[in-house]
């Protein structure tokens, strides 16, 4: 009952939440009006300055980081002998892209700034650099939370939730996404979150 309610529950109400924000975000109107006004607030603060820094932050949820960040977790998992954690972890990462490639593919939602990708990438919802951003992290938030213990284990924990929202943060003020696909992408992320950390528990 404890797996239940501390993993699955929580797991499929993220789902649920995010197939009720999928299905609103189809029907523009809806949210138009919201996300158009956060992300004008978010770009008002933009400026040469903080550009950059913003620029870094995102950086470090791109592919080529996110990749060898899963290898390393995996790995040292394997390492540990952690079997579960480190099968659970392998199938995140490696289905998250997928999924949220079909569901960008489903929804088609087009992007605040046009022609910043091309392909199925050219699509907004959900941020797929958000989701697979919270899903490596947040697995590194959870590794931490079991392995470190502490003002190690909270500053660590804090650290890889404060990276999360300035990435999340980044995609916004950049327009490279709205709002909703950035909290969408929380949602779907959540999902696997709560997978890994049930095989942590285990």
């Amino acid at each position: 009952m404890r797996n239940v309610t501390s993993h699955i529950l929580p797991a499929a109400i993220a789902a649920l939440v995010f197939t009720v924000l999928a299905v609103t975000v189809t029907n523009e109107a809806m949210l138009v009006t919201v996300d158009a006004a956060i992300s004008d607030g978010v770009q008002a603060l933009r400026s040469a300055a903080t550009d950059w820094i913003v620029i870094l932050v995102t950086l470090l949820g791109d592919a080529i980081s996110l990749t060898l960040i899963a290898v390393a977790i995996v790995i040292a998992l394997l390492l540990r002998r952690a079997w579960r954690p480190a099968a659970l972890s392998a199938f995140a990462f490696i289905t998250t892209p997928i999924i949220v490639k079909l569901i960008k593919s489903l929804i088609a939602r087009d992007r605040p700034t046009a022609d910043l990708y091309a392909g199925v990438e050219s699509f907004s919802f959900p941020s797929g650099h958000m989701t697979n951003s919270t899903v490596i992290y947040g697995a590194l938030a959870i590794f931490a939370a079991h392995a470190l213990t502490g003002v190690w284990q909270k500053a660590s924990v804090a650290g890889f939730i404060l990276l999360i929202a300035l990435i999340g943060f980044s995609r916004v003020y950049l327009g490279a996404h709205w709002p909703t696909d950035v909290i969408g992408a929380v949602l779907l992320a959540s999902v696997m979150l709560f997978l890994i950390a049930w095989g942590f528990d285990q």
